[in-house]
């Protein structure tokens, strides 16, 4: 037979206990998926800077939910970023990069931060996440104008480089991130060849690249829109971020033909 004293202690166990699928009130919760996201961005060098751009939706799963938001943030007149993949997160990287540049900026000790510099930051960011199990869900592009030497003999060079969520970084004369990686990737390519590199390509030319690259992704990416952005960051100017403007397209083609 239960005694008053068992029966209360059991009451009291009882009451403590909750349902396995009731979190611990303080309990961590992380990004187990992104919500709302960016597409491709993508990036190419010429022979007097470099050029990103990307279009403005952000979609809400799979609803083309925000059609005028910027996935270009321009940190100084040397550096700009992008960024594919979940939309707080890049809201969040922005404002801590910002603090970064600003911090560099009140040093006041006439070094200032160069754009591979960011680049390597934000890898050190996105590994540390990852380490966490809490990663930010963005596949990152830096692109911005690298300053070597003395400023008597200073050497000016366009740097682009790409980061993943899991800190996985490399720089080179083109890039594409999301399905722009598998898409885009391959005419950003032909177009450079065909020019002889890089050096063979002038502001237009590569603007007329980036511009089909991001038309044909239209075409193919139901998570895009054909109101795009381009960030110019030449090498004897500041860098630029243009308005939001809309590509030419046409359906005219195949079963889209009208009769």
């Amino acid at each position: 037979r239960h005694t008053h004293t068992q029966t209360h202690m059991e009451s009291a166990l009882f009451a403590k206990a909750r349902p396995l699928d009731t979190p611990a009130v303080d309990s961590k919760t992380h990004t187990k998926s992104p919500t709302v996201t960016g597409s491709s961005v993508l990036g190419i060098k010429y022979n007097g800077g470099v050029l990103i751009g990307c279009d403005t939706l952000a979609s809400y799963g799979s609803l083309a939910r925000y059609e005028e938001i910027s996935r270009i943030h321009k940190l100084s007149d040397r550096c700009v970023f992008a960024a594919t993949g979940e939309y707080s997160d890049f809201q969040f990287l922005s404002e801590h990069l910002d603090t970064l540049v600003l911090r560099d900026f009140t040093t006041d000790d006439g070094a200032t931060i160069d754009p591979s510099e960011v680049h390597q930051y934000v890898s050190r960011v996105l590994y540390n996440r990852r380490n966490k199990f809490d990663p930010l869900w963005n596949y990152v592009v830096v692109a911005g104008c690298s300053v070597s030497g003395s400023s008597d003999d200073e050497t000016r060079t366009p740097f682009l480089g790409v980061t993943d969520l899991v800190g996985t970084t490399y720089a080179d004369d083109m890039a594409a991130t999301g399905f722009g990686n598998h898409i885009a990737m391959p005419l950003l390519r032909r177009h450079t060849d065909r020019a002889g590199g890089t050096q063979g390509l002038t502001r237009e030319a590569a603007r007329s690249v980036l511009e089909e690259a991001l038309t044909v992704l239209f075409y193919r990416d139901c998570r895009t829109l054909a109101r795009v952005q381009v960030a110019d960051i030449p090498l004897d100017g500041p860098a630029t971020v243009s308005e939001p403007y809309t590509l030419q397209t046409s359906w005219d083609v195949g079963l889209y033909r009208p009769a």
